[in-house]
């Protein structure tokens, strides 16, 4: 019975990890390189913080550039 416990915990853990996605995204301004650092979760959490990172980059009038991890 624990085998099995830790076997479906297992099996469960790497599922949700395979789900999440990870990404990267960086503008120039000011003569500053600016990072996002990875950012990892759900496909709409990526969405999401993908298009504030370009809505950022648009603020300063710069094209931000998000690339898969």
């Amino acid at each position: 019975m624990k085998n099995t416990a830790i076997l479906t915990l297992v099996i469960s853990s790497f599922l949700l990890a395979s789900c999440q996605k990870c990404i990267e995204c960086t503008y120039e301004a000011a003569g500053q390189k600016v990072s996002s650092g990875d950012i990892c979760g759900k496909r709409n959490e990526i969405e999401d913080a993908k298009k504030t990172w370009e809505s950022t980059g648009e603020t300063y009038g710069v094209k931000t550039t998000c690339i898969d991890k």
